[in-house]
């Protein structure tokens, strides 16, 4: 009866310190960061040119065939031009620096008075 008594203490202790730890890992496995469209083709375009590069490190290695290398480093190249392409049509991201500038210079415009406005 000791026994059974010294375990299941011993298991509520160990259920009861690990707990936090525990549920802190379910917060972070269901919170999936949301990341911009612009993170987003940074991403693809950092694979693309790691698959460049791998396929340029198989060719000097003599892995890969010069017509095979050609080929893909052609397909490469132009998935990267219509993901850059694609990228030049997003709206240009504003860091919060010249976020607050612009809110700042908006605010200044808001306050100035029309009658107390400077004379062009």
């Amino acid at each position: 009866m000791g026994i059974a008594t010294g375990i299941l203490i011993a298991i509520a202790v160990v259920v009861i310190i690990s707990w936090p730890f525990l549920r802190g890992r379910r917060r972070r496995a269901g919170a999936v960061p949301e990341i911009s469209e612009a993170a987003q083709f940074r991403v693809a375009r950092e694979e693309l040119y790691d698959q460049i590069r791998q396929l340029e490190a198989d060719y000097e290695a003599e892995i890969v065939r010069e017509d095979e290398y050609q080929s893909h480093l052609r397909e490469l190249r132009v998935r990267a031009a219509e993901l850059m392409r694609a990228q030049d049509q997003l709206p240009e991201e504003l860091s919060d620096e010249d976020r607050l500038e612009l809110e700042i210079q908006a605010a200044r415009k808001a306050s100035i008075d029309p009658e107390d406005a400077p004379e062009k």
